[in-house]
């Protein structure tokens, strides 16, 4: 009897903290629902003005869908209301500027149809590629060779209060305090999506995919060999490990048997893209996955797209429109290849050990060397001036003086991008014609969106002539 009284009690009492909790959400309820309504007209037309925007037309996507649930009702979202936000104040900047206005209009039409097309990149990772800069209420979408580097270096500087310039950060260090989406929650990320300025920078898909392969794989780059350059050889290798298994000897075989993978072709790398964008076989990164898959262009509303190839142009439109005088675009061009080269020096010295082991420090230097010449840095009459023995004990101060000084002797700036825009020609004569068709085929939905040109001349008409190998162009031991 005593435990039926304790149990008729218990379930009182739980009845009783029932409807205590369905009051409060009633309540609360109807605290939005007055919130809604009391706005005030000025900030109801505002609200709807964005809504109604081109730029702020909601598309119907798995991300989208959960957009359209978010409402400005709380104190995170009011900052919408704000005539003097990043995100009003590019958006108004960009009506009045008719190359960016016409961009994104053609970007809006790009993407009639491909509101689906999300790519393959998991939904768990997208919020790693968005930086946020907090004082500006900037948001950025990070495509790797477009140009990333330097923009986290940017946000990380209008964040704070002891840095002047981009370069004062080193490229190693560039993500120590870079802020991302990561942390946030799902209804917290779409906030921020929808009432920070959203931005990203694209590139020439052939000119990243170049980039990428001289940066990752030609230059000395023992993770990227071990990692890439597996994966692209990867046949190969699962073969000769079952041969060696099968003897027993794996154990005893030797370093030097151990392939390095630092002689991995442009004509190898392009089939390697093609097939980690085609199928599931290969592992992806980031350097050479398609942008759309990256950023999301198509999903996500982004208030300003630029390019590298106006990148002067385009970065003094998002400083003007933010009304930020900090940054002077000609002296940050300027101090780049300074600190290219000192990124370059830099991490040879710091990968050293692990070169080693796979080529002589010797080719390393050689191998960057001729990196500088194939981006236009310094001139092709410029050699290297070190002989193999002097480069074992080369040390960064000692390189980068070398490459000022070699780049102070070159020529003209009009001769220097003549010379790039032939090593681009002749380095894409090393690739077959029948798989430049397919690379495009797999990034067709890059050149749609962004708008480049998916038959060059400088790719296609010029790739008839008689195809170039490999090692004329690279090959630095010759």
């Amino acid at each position: 009897m005593v435990l039926c009284r304790r149990r008729r009690i218990f379930k009182g009492k739980l009845a009783g903290i029932g409807v205590v909790v369905l009051t409060i959400v009633v309540f609360t309820q109807y605290q939005e629902f007055l919130f809604l309504n009391c706005c005030n007209s000025t900030q109801q037309k505002n609200y709807e003005w964005h809504l109604t925007s081109p730029s702020f037309m909601i598309r119907t996507t798995n991300l989208s869908e959960i957009f359209v649930e978010v409402k400005p009702n709380n104190k995170n979202n009011i900052s919408i209301f704000k005539a003097e936000s990043s995100k009003v104040l590019i958006q108004t900047a960009a009506r009045t500027e008719t190359y960016i206005n016409k961009r994104l209009q053609k970007h809006h039409q790009a993407c009639v149809g491909k509101e689906f097309i999300i790519g393959r990149e998991p939904d768990r990772s997208i919020p790693f590629h968005f930086q946020v800069s907090k004082s500006h209420q900037l948001i950025y979408c990070s495509i790797e060779k477009a140009g990333t580097t330097f923009w986290r270096r940017v946000l990380q500087v209008l964040d704070s209060t002891n840095l002047d310039n981009p370069y004062q950060i080193k490229p190693l260090n560039v993500n120590t305090h870079s802020q991302s989406l990561a942390k946030e929650d799902i209804f917290r990320m779409l906030a921020k999506l929808r009432t920070h300025a959203v931005f990203m920078f694209v590139r020439n898909p052939f000119s990243r995919l170049l980039s990428g392969y001289l940066d990752k794989i030609y230059t000395a780059n023992p993770y990227y060999w071990g990692m890439i350059g597996k994966e692209i050889r990867s046949p190969e290798m699962n073969n000769a490990i079952m041969r060696l298994d099968k003897m027993k000897t794996l154990r005893r075989i030797e370093k030097t048997q151990i392939p390095c993978y630092h002689d991995i072709t442009f004509d190898e790398f392009i089939q390697y893209v093609i097939d980690a964008e085609n199928t599931t076989s290969h592992k992806r990164d980031p350097h050479f996955m398609s942008m759309y898959d990256l950023c999301k262009p198509c999903q996500i509303n982004y208030d300003f797209i630029g390019k590298m190839e106006t990148f002067k142009n385009d970065f003094n439109f998002i400083m003007g429109a933010l009304n930020i005088s900090k940054f002077d675009v000609n002296d940050l061009e300027k101090m780049t290849s300074d600190d290219i080269f000192l990124d370059v020096a830099t991490s040879l010295d710091e990968r050293r050990n692990e070169i080693v082991k796979c080529m002589s420090m010797h080719e390393a230097y050689l191998r960057s060397w001729k990196h500088m010449q194939i981006r236009g840095l310094i001139s092709n009459q410029q050699n290297y001036p070190y002989s193999e023995k002097q480069s074992q004990y080369l040390n960064p101060i000692k390189f980068v003086r070398t490459l000022k000084t070699a780049r102070s002797k070159s020529t003209s700036k009009e001769d220097l991008k003549r010379q790039k825009e032939q090593y681009f020609v002749d380095i894409y004569r090393t690739v077959e014609l029948k798989k430049l068709e397919k690379l495009v085929k797999v990034l067709r939905s890059d050149f749609e969106i962004f708008e480049y040109e998916a038959y060059p001349e400088a790719v296609f008409v010029k790739n008839i002539k008689e195809r170039l190998n490999h090692s004329e162009i690279f090959d630095v031991l010759r």
